[in-house]
């Protein structure tokens, strides 16, 4: 039973840290600049252009940061 609950620590601190490090990664401009290009370049849709379509690319990339910071605070 303690073996468990040692190890169900260590899973959260992992995932935990596993969040920080993931967060860091996506506040990295550069990181952001060419990761939001390259599905810019993957996603084509028809009916709106690429400058539009790179705003809504960059308001999920935002929400995704945002979603991971309110679950890393929760903790």
């Amino acid at each position: 039973m303690i073996i468990l609950i040692l190890m169900d620590n260590k899973n959260e601190n992992l995932e935990k840290m596993l969040i920080g490090h993931v967060i860091d990664l996506l506040e990295k401009k550069d990181f952001k600049k060419k990761f939001v290009k390259e599905l810019n370049e993957s996603v084509d849709v028809p009916i709106i252009d690429e400058k539009t379509e790179k705003k809504v690319l960059d308001a999920i990339y935002k929400l995704i940061l945002k979603t991971l910071k309110k679950m890393d605070e929760k903790d």
